[in-house]
């Protein structure tokens, strides 16, 4: 199970984003991590906000040999 919340703050034009992700699985000979709970945080560089039509996403880029399915993806938006 993968986790990622996300968060925005913004200071004029500009925002930097602060997110953790969290994976709990079952299997540490998969590849994924050798311990069955990894959280990882990280805040990025500032962001430029005015930029028109502005779209977020998330890119989950996994190893060459690594097979991945995606079941569920749900997202939550709040305080627009």
């Amino acid at each position: 199970m993968f986790e990622v919340l996300l968060e925005c703050r913004f200071n004029g034009a500009s925002a930097v984003f602060a997110g953790t992700m969290t994976m709990i699985h079952n299997l540490s000979a998969t590849g994924h991590a050798t311990i069955p709970c990894v959280v990882v945080t990280q805040v990025s560089g500032p962001v430029d906000m005015t930029v028109a039509n502005l779209i977020l996403g998330l890119c989950l880029t996994s190893g060459a040999s690594d097979a991945i399915t995606i079941q569920l993806v749900q997202a939550d938006a709040w305080n627009l």
